[in-house]
């Protein structure tokens, strides 16, 4: 939603002499909702595939990380995800479906 505010003295916040008046933007973001939870189920993965997030945060310099990170906020694949998350935990299970699977992989826990 957008709103007008005058101030006090337009001379001030105008970009020329009182014609303009200082706009402000209120708005609610539903998107970064979406872009935190989506962002979460990187922390899931991370957790239910036995990775290890130290050696993920540190693979190339943190790059690896914010890479998976992007993939996840981006991901189509949400409900099967969400529903594999929702499974019991099996040993060796693979998300195949994930595009971060073979990075996870690749930083598993050491035992």
């Amino acid at each position: 939603m957008l709103t007008q505010v005058k101030p006090a003295d337009p001379d001030k916040h105008s970009i020329y002499a009182g014609a303009v008046w200082r706009m402000e933007i209120k708005m609610e973001w539903p998107i970064s909702r979406h872009v935190e939870r989506q962002a979460r189920r990187l922390s899931d993965m991370i957790e239910r595939t036995d990775a290890d997030p130290s050696r993920l945060v540190r693979l190339r310099h943190g790059d690896a990380y914010v890479e998976a990170r992007t993939k996840c906020i981006e991901c189509r694949d949400t409900m099967r995800c969400l529903n594999w998350l929702a499974l019991p935990k099996r040993t060796g299970e693979r998300p195949d479906f994930c595009p971060n699977a073979s990075l996870l992989e690749s930083v598993k826990r050491v035992c």
